[in-house]
């Protein structure tokens, strides 16, 4: 079973996340924790589950530390895709998370999928302020990883919600434009030799960046992210966009002339 989870800091802001994978039909069970009681959706969606909860949610990742994911009732062997909710899917995912034999992961599936920017590599990059010397040396060909989305095994999840909020803890006086992103990249070399991880498929879930969107990679991308744009007007702008153009847009103009005709 897979689980697709993600945090609502208001409904409109998960609302276009929630219809793109349904859209695409994806077999994984969508959670959201969110403050709002209204619903998502008017009409109930199946395969999507809504959590109202007290404490204050935000559309980073680290809110998912405080959480108490047990409400989902995963077991050892089931997928936890924890998303910031500035994401769109653009065809089915299924393929990316890892396959399950008989309800046990194969000896050569990862238990960790991570988000990689490949336009940098850790070495020389800000986001690796928080890595040793000698971490910098045996990872620092890697390209840093984005926090817009990881999928995890459940049975490694506590393990890395736990070294998780440790290196969040330890680095409060780190610059705030770069922190969160310094230690996600700092929890993934830490773990590096006791979970067994990899990034995404090559081109499948891609960062977009603020100032060099690469139409061609969107495009072809089947989840797209825009969680490290810093300015929220552009960010709410380019999902809006991208989601009314690519599920509603169409060469013959179809939606377009019943809106205006």
């Amino acid at each position: 079973m897979n689980f697709l989870v993600f945090p609502s800091p208001s409904n409109i802001s998960a609302k276009p996340l929630a219809s793109s994978f349904l859209r695409n039909l994806t077999t994984a069970e969508l959670c959201c924790w969110k403050n709002d009681p209204q619903p998502l959706f008017r009409v109930e969606r199946k395969g999507m589950r809504e959590i109202v909860t007290d404490q204050k949610m935000s559309d980073h990742l680290d809110s998912f530390i405080e959480l108490d994911l047990t409400q989902l009732e995963c077991d050892a062997n089931d997928t936890i895709i924890l998303m910031n909710p500035s994401a769109l899917c653009l065809r089915n995912p299924d393929h990316l998370w890892p396959e399950q034999i008989q309800g046990e992961f194969s000896s050569t599936q990862p238990d960790l999928l991570w988000m990689e920017d490949r336009k940098e590599r850790l070495r020389g990059s800000p986001f690796a302020a928080l890595l040793t010397q000698e971490e910098l040396a045996n990872y620092g060909h890697r390209f840093v990883a984005s926090t817009g989305m990881v999928a995890c095994r459940g049975s490694c999840l506590d393990r890395l919600f736990a070294v998780w909020k440790d290196i969040l803890e330890s680095n409060t006086s780190l610059d705030e434009s770069i922190r969160e992103k310094a230690v996600w990249n700092k929890v993934l070399v830490s773990l590096a030799n006791e979970i067994k991880q990899k990034p995404f498929e090559r081109g499948e879930v891609i960062p977009v960046r603020e100032r060099e969107i690469d139409w061609d990679e969107v495009r072809n991308a089947c989840i797209v992210s825009v969680s490290d744009w810093k300015d929220e007007k552009a960010k709410d702008y380019f999902l809006r966009c991208l989601y009314f153009g690519h599920f509603f847009g169409d060469e013959s103009g179809l939606m377009l002339n019943i809106l205006d005709p």
